[in-house]
């Protein structure tokens, strides 16, 4: 009886009928979403999921800040949502870099931010005076039910500090601090649709110079003989490659790596290396 009641005090008010709905504020997500520290992608779904169910409970758009409904540069696309969603919340569980990165910018922004991580991961030295809600990382039932309480309450108090134009969520504490600001411009409706098509245009070419793949997966490019490697493989190789040689762990230059794909296509007979993009996308999935 106890649980029906939870459930019953985080359920918004219905639109009355006839009457337009407001703009629901947004709640944009940071979180890994691939593998690590023994946490695997479905581990960091089932996360995803509760996140959600709160935020929307509770009355918010939500979604990660690596997703929008249009196609384009991707690093481009997580500094706007990271810049401009109403509210963040960010689980720093295991420290992926790249959420320490987007979080870092999102209180450069100084902008309405909730942090979570689970009860295996340690506090960061630069975050650890901002309150961090916990879970437990094995998502035992009854703990994330009290943890989703929490999460709601907070979500809700930490938007509603962010309606004050004098609240600072972060940078009161270091002083007289300019915080940034992203530039932006107005457009007409036809040069928003040029750059639109200017946009399409591009993607058009980018498509045609992607690899064909053919059914035994190998690498096909046109005007060129099959490789004798499947893309992925190539590109694992590649990569595998690339951190042996420079000692590291992770792609940290995507100019260099790109210049090292390209050198090692072209050593290997192929006549076109990967679109940046599909580079993009590959990096993004090994982080």
């Amino acid at each position: 009886m106890k649980n029906d009641n939870q459930k019953k005090e985080i359920v918004t008010t219905p639109v009355s009928e006839g009457s337009k709905p407001e703009r629901r504020p947004t709640c944009g997500i940071v979180m890994p979403i691939s593998e690590i520290d023994g946490c695997t992608p479905g581990h960091w779904e089932e996360v995803l999921s509760i996140i959600t169910e709160v935020a929307e409970a509770a009355g918010f758009e939500t979604k990660l800040v690596s997703e929008a409904e249009d196609i384009g540069i991707i690093h481009k696309r997580i500094i706007q949502n990271v810049y401009g969603s109403d509210i963040i919340i960010c689980d720093v569980s295991a420290k992926n870099p790249n959420v320490m990165f987007e979080l870092g910018l999102r209180l450069a922004f100084d902008k309405a931010t909730v942090i979570i991580k689970d009860d295996q991961t340690s506090y960061s030295f630069d975050t650890s005076p901002i309150e961090h809600l916990i879970y437990p990382r094995d998502l035992r039932f009854h703990k994330i039910l009290t943890f989703k309480m929490l999460l709601e309450k907070k979500l809700l108090a930490t938007f509603e500090k962010s309606k004050d134009e004098k609240h600072s969520m972060y940078l009161k504490d270091f002083g007289q601090i300019t915080v940034a600001k992203l530039d932006s411009k107005e457009v007409s409706k036809e040069d928003f649709i040029l750059e639109k098509i200017n946009e399409l245009q591009s993607d058009i070419k980018l498509i045609r110079n992607e690899p064909q793949i053919t059914t035994s997966d190998k690498i096909t490019y046109r005007n060129s003989s099959p490789g004798t490697q499947s893309l992925k493989e190539f590109m694992v190789e590649s990569y595998k490659e690339y951190c042996k040689l420079y000692n590291v762990e992770e792609i940290t230059s995507v100019l260099s790596f790109k210049n090292f794909i390209n050198k090692k296509a072209s050593s290997t007979g192929f006549s076109r290396v990967p679109s940046d993009q599909f580079i993009n996308s590959f990096i993004q999935s090994r982080t």
